[in-house]
């Protein structure tokens, strides 16, 4: 637990910018040259559009059994339809406004996509990381939505 939170720091640090896309308009595919080689560019388009858009269905397209969802207040492992339900409720009660891509990168059999999230409730941006994994399925693992610090 003490690496991911390690390697969560690093990414919140070295992330300075990346792609953007604005909600409900069908979002910005990410620019290529802002991924980097060796993460899957649809990996990161589906962060990208499922918090553009507010689409729990999308950002758990292929999951793991049990996924870590941590939002505001509350962090636990869920299966597939339990994530779903949460997540749904997370975006129906905080829009999306906007979302953009900070950082992305490969660590061990892990892909991470972290990134901002704005939203219809706040004037401050989320912070917003993913875990997927890396072999070959692209299955996600954990999402975390944060409070900015």
């Amino acid at each position: 637990m003490r690496v991911l939170r390690v390697m969560f720091c690093v990414l919140l640090i070295a992330g300075a910018g990346g792609v953007e896309t604005r909600g409900q308009d069908g979002g910005e595919a990410p620019d290529s040259a802002a991924a980097s080689s060796v993460v899957p560019a649809e990996v990161v388009e589906r962060v990208s559009r499922a918090f553009s858009n507010g689409d729990a269905d999308l950002l758990l397209g292929t999951t793991s059994d049990r996924i870590e969802v941590g939002l505001p207040g509350t962090r636990a492992y869920y299966s597939r339809s339990q994530a779903m339900y949460v997540l749904r409720e997370f975006f129906n009660e905080h829009g999306p406004t906007r979302f953009a891509v900070e950082d992305v990168s490969k660590a061990g059999t892990s892909y991470f996509v972290t990134g901002r999230f704005w939203h219809s409730r706040g004037e401050q941006p989320m912070h917003v990381y993913t875990r997927f994994s890396s072999r070959g399925d692209n299955r996600l693992y954990e999402v975390r939505v944060e409070a900015l610090r």
